[in-house]
């Protein structure tokens, strides 16, 4: 299968990083072993909320854990537990 390239206009912020489109929402994610959880990949689909462009980004499955780790304490830390799952007997 051959793959389309397209091309599309990326802004460096104030910390001199590439931004990447945003996220308007997620549609999934998928698991890509290879051997070892380092040879791994976390494949991660977001539409874009300007061009609705479906993105895929490739994480690293080792970056990805750590991603979530962040992020489960960021949670904690700011109240934030209650919205990351339905309330019990709600489903």
């Amino acid at each position: 299968m051959d793959k389309k390239k397209v091309t599309f206009e990326l802004e460096i912020n104030d910390n001199g990083c590439i931004s990447l489109p945003p996220v308007g929402r997620i549609q999934g994610a998928m698991l890509d072993r290879h051997g070892t959880p380092k040879e791994s990949f976390v494949h991660v689909q977001y539409e874009s909320p300007h061009t609705k462009q479906w993105m895929e980004l490739r994480i690293p499955l080792l970056d990805a854990l750590y991603l979530l780790n962040i992020l489960e304490a960021m949670s904690a830390a700011n109240n934030l537990d209650v919205l990351r799952r339905p309330p019990k007997g709600s489903a």
